[in-house]
């Protein structure tokens, strides 16, 4: 037998294998290179009942309706007719990918005999015309048989969604034990910003990037705003719905010097200077396509750590296949396609540094300047990736199995200890998921989704357009990026802040249990006046104001007063937690609940066993009072 029988008798065999496997090999295999027109029945008896709506949803247009029967040069089929998409044999559901409506959709667990058929008739007129080698038949053969086919049977399956498990708290309990401190937040510039998604300080000045393509600041003691940097285009007035026409910038950062660094999620990283003046110079420094990035979405300085004294700015692209409209499918599918960059602000360098990232919504650096921490909004998780030591270019799990998903991780102001502010996204736990963990391990079902609110919103966008209605098209808009899905489905209101340690511990949260101040993406800390309490400025990405939240310790009085005492005793008083209900029923029964009965879960107080009422064992409150480690 020569080589070209070989390789026919070798492509037929594993041809034949690969349907007969899928119970696709039927009689007319051998009998035509055209395929049959669609039919519900006929499709129905490969691939299980499907409606007529589903062949609908996915044009499941007749091939020989589009490359003819007459059709002889072999590569006009080839230029017409898809190569199936791999599909994992596993997939029970036998559930399809979305495609171009000039094509018919064509897998290996429904594939018909035209593009195989087609590839032997093409092998077989080059073995007749030609005079080849067996190198060129075999790779003759290797060009003839389509792509898909070859990722099949190589166990390819690179368009099919992950499945994912992620793990939620138990409870509310501990650390996370409810309180309501976030709906005592006050408001800020209301009605002058709207969207104030990230935040810097710098002297008496908060900036923040906002809705609608601009940057504004904030005078934190006239309490009016400005806004000093505009980027959309007119478009923007007449669809505002749509962020692409507008810009929005999502992370910003002021150095010692006032430079203020801010990304776009479509435009890229800039710098803002100002100058005796206080005008303003607005220099682009790295575009979203330059990185090869489609939504670029967080920044953190390292000041100094650049070339000729410029600092290096590192920055996430949350994605490098969608943009930033597409955000919620980006969590629902998940993209895991996003990565850090590195921008030498002193030589105008850029690199890729760490990749394959699940949405990471923010990027923080690490007191010692050794590791950036990256939130994960997808995963829930938070890792530590080292930029710099022994262990420079790995990555570990920071925290993980958080209450819901994380957006801005910010370095607090405590400067006797390292630890972060992060806000939770759709706080939740094991007793109240939402349909997003529902999905989690079904990666059809959630492809099926995005497919079907895809269509639905395209074809609701055209008619607002059609019609002039600027309603029915922000709809359609709402629909086709899955917005309206996700707020209807899976988002929640509950508001919660979360403190975190260097090592990732939780050591307090901040709630907003009936969602009075919710939908948080970054929470930064400010300076404050008084030793005895804390400040937090708060941005969303949608409300149209900045909250400010006083922690105050309205204990620390007593816990001053106390301190003598247990000194007296020669007992070490313990940091507790006013927040803990056990702790505050303790303190209660002790004839004290007057003294703390105001803002009495907002402290960090020193607060002695002698506390205790006397008929407590001394022995039992001191180990409860020690195992409490709460920090409001």
């Amino acid at each position: 037998m020569n080589y070209l029988s070989r390789i026919v008798v070798a492509i037929i065999a594993m041809t034949l294998m690969l349907m007969m496997r899928n119970g696709q090999c039927s009689g007319n295999v051998g009998r035509s290179h055209v395929q049959r027109p669609f039919s519900a029945a006929g499709a129905a008896s490969n691939i299980g009942p499907i409606s007529p709506l589903v062949f609908q949803k996915y044009n499941l247009t007749p091939a020989s309706s589009i490359v003819g029967t007459s059709v002889a040069p072999t590569e006009q089929l080839f230029n017409y007719v898809p190569a199936p998409i791999a599909i994992a044999a596993s997939n029970p559901h036998h559930h399809h990918h979305h495609h171009s409506s000039k094509s018919s959709l064509l897998t290996p667990d429904s594939s018909s005999a035209l593009p195989i058929m087609t590839a032997l008739k093409s092998l077989s007129h080059q073995a007749r015309t030609v005079a080849s080698s067996p190198a060129a038949l075999m790779a003759a053969a290797q060009a003839a048989v389509p792509i898909s086919l070859n990722a099949a049977l190589s166990g390819a399956s690179s368009n099919i969604p992950v499945t994912y498990k992620f793990d939620l708290p138990d409870s509310f309990s501990g650390a996370l034990e409810p309180n309501n401190l976030l709906a005592g937040a006050t408001r800020l510039f209301e009605g002058q910003i709207v969207g104030p998604t990230s935040l810097a300080i710098h002297k008496d000045f908060i900036y923040a990037g906002t809705a609608g393509g601009a940057v504004w600041r904030g005078n934190l003691r006239t309490g009016n705003a400005t806004r000093i940097a505009k980027i959309n285009n007119e478009m923007c007035e007449k669809k505002s719905w749509d962020s692409s026409l507008c810009g929005r910038p999502l992370g910003v950062r002021v150095d010692s010097n006032g430079v203020l660094y801010f990304v776009d999620a479509y435009l890229g990283l800039h710098s803002i200077h100002f100058d005796s003046d206080d005008r303003v110079q607005l220099t682009p420094l790295l575009s979203v396509e330059q990185i090869g990035g489609k939504y670029m979405g967080h920044l953190v300085l390292d000041e100094g750590a650049g070339s000729n004294g410029g600092h290096m700015v590192y920055v996430t692209i949350a994605s490098a296949k969608r943009d930033l409209t597409q955000w919620t499918a980006m969590v629902i599918e998940p993209d895991t396609t996003g990565f850090v960059a590195q921008y030498d602000t002193g030589s105008g360098q850029y690199s890729i540094i760490w990749d394959k990232l699940w949405y990471p919504t923010s990027i923080e650096i690490t007191d010692d300047r050794t590791a950036l921490l990256v939130a994960e909004f997808s995963s829930r998780k938070v890792l530590k990736y080292y930029i710099k030591g022994p262990k420079k270019g790995t990555s570990e799990i920071w925290v993980e199995n958080l209450p819901g998903e994380s957006d801005h991780l910010i370095r607090s102001a405590d400067k006797t200890k390292e630890t972060y502010w992060m806000p939770i996204v759709n706080a939740r736990n094991q007793s109240k998921p939402n349909l997003l963990d529902f999905m989690s391990d079904k990666p059809y079902l959630r492809k099926e989704l995005l497919d079907i609110y895809a269509k639905m919103g395209n074809r609701i966008e055209q008619l607002g357009q059609e019609y002039q209605n600027e309603q029915l098209e922000r709809l359609g808009f709402q629909m086709k990026t899955s917005l309206q899905f996700y707020q209807q489905n899976v988002g929640n209101n509950y508001g919660l802040i979360l403190e975190l340690d260097a090592n990732g511990n939780i050591l307090g949260s901040l709630h907003s249990v009936a969602g009075v101040n919710s939908f948080i993406s970054e929470a930064l800390e400010g300076e404050s006046d008084s030793p005895n309490e804390r400040v937090l400025y708060i941005g969303s990405f949608g409300y149209p104001y900045i909250l400010k939240l006083v922690i105050r310790k309205p204990a620390i009085d007593i816990a001053s007063r106390l301190a003598v005492v247990a000194a007296a005793a020669q007992q070490t008083p313990t940091i507790v937690s006013l927040n803990d209900p056990a702790a505050l029923r303790m303190i209660q029964r002790s004839g004290y609940s007057a003294a703390i009965s105001n803002d009495t879960a907002t402290n960090i107080g020193m607060i002695s066993p002698l506390l205790l009422h006397q008929s407590l064992n001394s022995t039992t409150a001191a180990n409860q009072w020690s195992s409490v480690r709460h920090r409001y």
